[in-house]
Parts: C-alpha cells; sequence; structure tokens
C-alpha cells in the first residue's frame, strides 16, 4: 500500500487520492491472519521449552488409596558428573500438573508423582544425574500413576522444575536451603492437639525457616531415630509437645522441662524453654507454671542443640482440656511457638 503524505489545507480535493490503491478487505484478513499463526507458533515453541516450578510438599497426608495395591514398575539408573543434580525423563507433552514431588525427609527419601505415564517408561527412560548419595530405588503403579522412589543417605532439600520433557531436581544440604533449622515432635495424644498445634507453626514463620515435623503422612518416628534425624539434619533447635496431668483437678497452665546438663553460652536450653513458655502463655492470657527438669534417660538428655519439652495445658483440668480442643486456641498456642523460634533466630 502506497504511503500517504499529507497535503496541504488547501489541497484536500478527492482528485489528489484517486490515484490510492482501492481497500480490499480479502487481502487485508489474509496478511493479518498469516501474522497471527506465525506469532502463535513463536508462543507455543517458547511454551515448549519453559520451565516451570514444580509443585512440592512434604510428606503429604494419605490420598485415601490405602485399599489399592501398589505393583512394582522397572526402573533404571544412570549416573553422570552432575554433580547435586538428578534428572528425570518425562513422555513428549507431559504437563506440569501431572507431577508432585514429596520430600519424606523422617526417611530420608524423595517420592516423585506422575500421572499419565506408561508403566513400562522407566524401564527404558533411565533416570540420570549424581547418585552419588542414592541408596535405595525402586517405582510403583497405584491407581493407573506411577510414583518413582529414591532414597538417600542423609536428610536432603529439594528445588523441582520442568524444562521441556525434563524434570530437574536439584538436591541441597538443609543448611543451604534455609537459615533455620527446627524439629518439632508432637506428642501422641487420642485427640491429636499436639499434632494439631504442630502442624500449623510453620504458617506463622517466615520462609527463611524450615520446620520438620514428626509423624506426617509416615509412621513416627522413635527417640533413638530422632536422636540421628536431629543430627544429621544439623538442626537449630528441638521442640517436644506434650500435655500436662495432674492429681489435683484444679492444677492448670503453660509449662516446660529442659536437659540442665547441657550448656552453651548465649542462648541455651533454659532461654528457649522460657521464651517457649512466656510466648503461648502471652498468647494464650494463660498461667505460666516455670521450667523443670528433664527425667534422666529421656531423649531431650542426649540432644546437645538448643532443646525443650513444652506442655501445652493440662487435660486433667475441665475448662483447660475444653480450651486445648478448640482451633482458635490451638492457632494461639502456635502462634507463641513461632514467636519463642523468632526469638531464638534473633539471640
Amino acid at each position: 500500500m502506497r504511503r500517504i503524505r499529507e497535503a496541504p489545507a488547501c489541497m484536500e480535493s478527492m482528485e489528489d487520492t484517486q490515484d490510492l490503491r482501492p481497500y480490499n478487505p480479502i487481502w487485508t484478513a489474509g496478511i493479518w491472519g498469516i501474522f497471527l499463526l506465525v506469532w502463535t507458533v513463536i508462543l507455543l515453541n517458547a511454551a515448549s521449552h519453559k520451565t516451570v516450578v514444580i509443585a512440592e510438599g512434604t510428606q503429604a497426608e494419605s490420598s485415601g488409596t490405602e485399599s489399592m495395591i501398589a505393583m512394582p514398575i522397572p526402573l533404571k539408573l544412570l549416573a553422570s558428573d552432575d554433580a547435586g543434580m538428578l534428572y528425570v525423563p518425562l513422555p513428549e507433552g507431559s504437563k506440569a500438573d501431572q507431577i508432585y514431588v514429596e520430600n519424606r525427609y523422617l526417611s530420608r527419601s524423595l517420592d516423585i508423582h506422575i500421572r499419565g505415564v506408561d508403566r513400562e517408561y522407566y524401564g527404558v527412560h533411565p533416570l540420570y544425574g549424581d547418585l552419588s548419595d542414592v541408596k535405595d530405588s525402586g517405582g510403583t503403579e497405584m491407581g493407573g500413576d506411577l510414583t518413582l522412589t529414591l532414597t538417600f543417605g542423609a536428610v536432603r532439600e529439594y528445588r523441582t522444575v520442568m524444562n521441556g520433557n525434563t524434570l530437574e531436581i536439584s538436591m541441597l544440604d538443609p543448611k543451604e536451603a534455609y537459615d533455620t533449622l527446627v524439629v518439632l515432635d508432637p506428642g501422641t495424644d487420642p485427640e491429636g492437639i499436639c499434632y494439631a498445634v504442630a502442624s500449623q507453626v510453620a504458617l506463622f514463620l517466615e520462609n527463611d525457616t524450615r520446620v520438620y515435623l514428626n509423624e506426617t503422612g509416615e509412621a513416627r518416628i522413635g527417640d533413638e531415630a530422632m536422636r540421628e534425624f536431629v543430627r544429621d539434619a544439623k538442626a537449630d533447635l528441638y521442640i517436644a509437645l506434650d500435655l500436662s496431668s495432674f492429681d489435683d483437678v484444679s492444677s492448670y497452665g503453660i509449662s516446660a522441662r529442659i536437659n540442665e546438663t547441657w550448656f552453651t553460652p548465649g542462648f541455651g536450653n533454659p532461654q528457649l524453654a522460657d521464651a517457649l513458655v512466656r510466648h503461648t502463655a502471652l498468647r494464650t492470657v494463660n498461667r505460666g507454671r516455670g521450667i523443670e527438669k528433664e527425667t534422666e534417660g529421656g531423649l531431650l538428655s542426649s540432644l546437645e542443640l538448643p532443646a525443650a519439652r513444652l506442655y501445652l495445658g493440662a487435660v486433667t483440668n475441665e475448662k483447660e482440656h475444653e480450651l486445648l480442643l478448640m482451633e482458635e486456641y490451638q492457632k494461639r498456642l502456635a502462634q507463641g511457638i513461632a514467636e519463642a523460634i523468632r526469638e531464638a533466630k534473633e539471640e
């Protein structure tokens, strides 16, 4: 189409524009159609190579498929020189919403859940990368979904992205990924009060703090296994949660116990216990009963890091028991614990 120059005001006659090519709607529509087609191809090509962050979780709750039978599937591994990286090939056309990665830190394993993949695929296409710390591997099929499981020799954190048809997994030491590592160990009570409180603490902490929680989708680990986990994870704090019971049913309040034989300058067991009792009592407007010595031979007596057992309240006191069962009260307890952890970080 010929470019039109602006005519002087005195030459606005139609005669000056009679040599212009007449407007052709079919020709114009065709040009726009070609342009849109080319642009669509460019966008689709870019999308196919886009790096997408994959949904991750930690020890997710059961999906309700316990009644199904998990069938083993073939799984091949291939070692390469990519230090700290693991690569999982994916079938052509795989989507990010078909994949879920689960860090099962208590068992030091990584579960990669994939939907819509043929069970024979990983018998032909190997997982590859840094396998130096992989102690075991296997795959299962259940309900048409595949789960690839890798077990490591140490506690690991993972950062996962989908790059084209490859799942790229960075394997990190926990201290590389987070500033502060906290182990929460809720006691087992019939009504699940301790676990309900512990599971909310991370919601009130910053992203640079990692909370490892005993018993969440996996079998609860005992004292010896917990002692090893605390050491392997290089945890900064250990906090056990429990409930009190008294012969005097009128007794109530929040208290803590510590190992008095282990000492570190600055922020140690007494300071952690004090912060826990103080902040939870303030948040719940409850009574702080103080700090006592933990009995010998327990888990606390063998831990060499700031550690305390926090008693959230007395189940033998009817009114306090009713409070402990309330969601809002449990939330306030969790907020108090989070505030104590933040105080420990500042120290």
